[in-house]
């Protein structure tokens, strides 16, 4: 058997929907498994049946014969999972095989509360939070305040685990000036939404490790982008889930291998949306061309995304922190309307190199990137389909990322459907 682990290498937004199915299709696993985050994430998958937009459902769905498992890391909004159920359903799409982990945690009504206020009170400092609910799920998840699935979809100890939290929220929310719903009100309709999905609720970490044992070919799906990751990130301004390699086994309970595959997914340039410094942040007019050519809004949000040059000090940071074997580059068709590009290759802290990320937010935020410009292709490769016929400075960019991160890029993204995608020769 085989783990093969896709991880964003950057803020999140690298293409990795589009990833996940290429490899679905390539790779024929048993098994795609989520491990983190919500319905915060937004992954875009386009294939013949049209454009479709995940935030909790893994993006192999499509794929006869795969499970696609939300696994006990992430924190789910039941309402939203039946919506994209419903979608997948409309359009034709088999949603027998979503399961759902009995120890994943609900996002509740006070979460969603809970959030705005805590982001209407920060103010100008706001993290800039999808306001989903995910920070104060898992906030509770650690307070020991959650609600799992396998209470979820039991009338009786829902109703008992309801009583006792929502006694606290109420509370808590009586600070921020603001009132939960009856708690009536939030049993009956958590109700209808548990009778819509205990079908799909099941223990997926026995389903994960029977999988491995047998051998079979496993893919896990990370959310979100390792710099955003609560414990290795920049932190403050990050996810409140672990989105690096290592909490894959924490957010599955499968065990690490020796032999697993970790592909780190880059867009050619960078994005970042919210609150948070952005090192190479190109200039207005450079930004407006990338954001427009590159559809660079959010799929959770329909926020304009930040663009900036590629950022090599904070690959290598991510490709060493989840040890990735290999790198999947995205959006690279992006460029094709520029002329030059810039790839940052250190940053200047105080008038000196840096050979680290700091850790301190304060201190990051005063990095200042050293670039080197290369020769555009000023061309679209959105048509390409053999490695071989891309522009020579198209491949000279991508010898140059390597070197800056010591990782081989495998394949190349060239648009958003899957068959636009060029393995590396």
């Amino acid at each position: 058997m085989s783990l093969t682990i896709i991880i964003g290498g950057q803020w999140g937004d690298e293409g990795k929907g589009k990833v996940v199915d290429w490899f679905t299709t390539n790779y024929k696993p048993s098994v795609i498994a989520r491990f983190n985050g919500g319905n915060n994430a937004g992954h875009t998958v386009v294939n013949g049946k049209g454009t479709f937009k995940f935030h909790l459902i893994p993006s192999g769905v499509f794929h006869k014969g795969v499970k696609c498992v939300l696994g006990n890391g992430m924190v789910i909004d039941p309402a939203g999972l039946i919506k994209e159920l419903k979608e997948l359903h409309d359009k034709g799409v088999k949603t027998d095989n979503v399961l759902v982990s009995d120890k994943a945690h609900l996002v509740m009504p006070w979460h969603f509360l809970i959030e705005e206020a805590q982001e209407n009170y920060r103010g100008k400092n706001s993290l800039g939070t999808t306001k989903k609910g995910i920070g104060p799920a898992y906030s509770d998840k650690a307070a020991r305040t959650g609600i799992r699935f396998s209470e979820f979809i039991n009338k009786k100890f829902f109703l008992e685990r309801l009583e006792e939290v929502y006694k606290l929220k109420s509370k808590e929310l009586k600070a921020y000036g603001k009132k939960l719903p009856s708690q009536k009100s939030i049993f009956e309709d958590y109700c209808k939404f548990a009778l819509k999905l205990k079908k799909h609720v099941t223990n997926t970490e026995r389903l994960l490790r029977d999988a491995q044992e047998r051998r079979e070919e496993v893919i896990l799906e990370g959310a979100q982008g390792s710099l955003l990751d609560v414990e290795w990130g920049i932190y403050a301004k990050v996810t409140s889930s672990a989105t690096t390699r290592l909490g894959v086994y924490q957010g599955t309970g499968l065990l690490p291998l020796q032999n697993e595959q970790v592909i780190g997914v880059y867009k050619a340039y960078i994005t970042r949306v919210g609150a948070g410094y952005l090192p190479t942040q190109m200039d207005k007019k450079t930004q407006d061309l990338i954001r427009n050519a590159g559809n660079e809004f959010g799929v959770t949000t329909g926020r304009s995304r930040r663009c900036g040059w590629f950022d090599a000090p904070l690959a290598r940071y991510s490709a060493k922190k989840n040890a990735f074997t290999e790198i999947v580059l995205t959006k690279a068709d992006v460029l094709g309307v520029l002329d030059k590009v810039k790839i940052c290759v250190d940053y200047k802290l105080n008038g000196k190199i840096l050979d680290y990320i700091p850790s301190s937010e304060a201190e990051f935020n005063r990095c200042v990137p050293v670039y080197e410009e290369l020769p555009g292709w000023g061309r679209s490769t959105s048509n390409i389909k053999n490695y071989k016929d891309l522009p020579i400075n198209f491949k000279e960019y991508c010898k140059r990322i390597e070197g800056l991160i010591g990782v081989k890029i495998s394949i190349v993204s060239l648009g958003p459907s899957t068959h636009q995608t060029v393995v590396v020769s």
